[in-house]
C-alpha cells in the first residue's frame, strides 16, 4: 500500500500481521532482534512488535541507511533511531506500518498512526473522554460517530509522537484540538494547547486516509520552522525515537 502526499524523502513500509510461531521465525530470519523483555510476551505483542520492526528496517534500507540490529526502546516505549534519521511505527491488529526519513530543516519529526474503526458501543463509551464538544461538532459532518473517535485518537497519536522527542513527555488529549476540516485534501488541522504553544509557533496538519471501510492510517511532519526559536537550538537532537 501507498501513502497519498507523502514526500519522497520519507520511505514507507507496510505489512500485513499474521498471529502464528511461523510469522515470529520469518520475522527472525531477516535479522530483526527480539528485545529482552519481549520473551514471554504474548504471541500477538511479539508479532506486531517484529512487524512494526521489519517496516522499520525495509525503511532504512530504501534510505541507503545500514540498518542496526536492534531499535532499541526508550523509557516511554519510544523505537531510538540511528542519528541522523527519525522515523515512526504503529500496529493494530493484522496491521503494520513504519515511516522513516533523514533529518534535516525540513523534516525533524514524523509520526504515524493507523487504527481499525472503533466498535459503535467503544465509540459511546470512550468518546467524550476523547474529543471536546468543538471538534464533536467540527467534524460529524464529514465522519459518522465511529469513524469521529478514531481518526481524532489516531490524528493525536500521529502529531505525540512528531513531537515527542520536543516535549520528552507524555501529553493527555487535551494538548490539541481539532480546529478544522479538509475532507477532499484529507487533511485534519490541529490547534496546540496554550503550553505547548511556547514551543510550536502554528498548528499542525495531520493527513489521513481511509483503507476500505475499516482502518484509518494518519500522519504528520515536523519541520525546524515549526518551532519557536528558542527551541531551535535543540532540534540538532530531535526525534531520535
Amino acid at each position: 500500500m501507498l501513502i497519498q502526499k507523502l514526500p519522497d524523502t520519507l520511505k514507507f513500509h507496510h505489512l500485513n500481521v499474521e498471529y502464528c510461531p511461523q510469522f515470529v521465525e520469518q520475522r527472525l530470519s531477516e535479522g530483526i532482534q527480539f528485545p529482552e523483555f519481549l520473551h514471554r510476551a504474548v504471541l500477538k505483542r511479539r508479532c506486531e512488535f517484529l512487524a512494526g520492526r521489519a517496516c522499520s528496517k525495509r525503511g532504512l534500507l530504501a534510505l541507503n541507511h545500514l540498518p542496526i540490529l536492534e531499535l532499541k526502546v526508550g523509557e516511554h516505549n519510544q523505537p531510538l533511531w540511528p542519528d541522523g534519521i527519525v522515523g515512526s511505527i504503529s500496529h493494530c491488529v493484522g496491521h503494520a506500518v513504519a515511516v522513516v526519513g533523514r533529518e534535516s530543516v525540513d523534516l525533524v519529526g514524523v509520526g504515524i498512526d493507523i487504527e481499525r474503526v472503533v466498535s459503535a458501543d467503544l465509540a459511546q463509551q470512550i468518546g467524550d473522554h476523547l474529543l471536546s464538544k468543538q471538534e464533536q461538532n467540527i467534524a460529524q459532518t464529514v465522519f459518522n460517530y465511529q469513524q469521529l473517535v478514531t481518526v481524532v485518537f489516531s490524528a493525536k497519536e500521529s502529531i505525540y509522537k512528531a513531537i515527542f522527542p520536543v516535549v520528552n513527555r507524555v501529553l493527555g488529549f487535551e494538548s490539541v484540538e481539532l480546529v478544522k476540516v479538509n475532507a477532499e485534501k484529507g487533511e485534519l488541522v490541529f490547534e496546540f494547547c496554550f503550553e505547548l504553544k511556547q514551543t510550536f509557533n502554528h498548528d499542525i496538519t495531520v493527513y489521513y486516509e481511509l483503507w476500505g471501510d475499516e482502518l484509518f492510517l494518519t500522519w504528520c511532519c515536523l519541520a525546524e520552522r515549526d518551532l519557536c526559536k528558542l527551541n531551535l537550538l535543540g532540534s540538532n537532537n530531535i526525534n531520535k525515537a
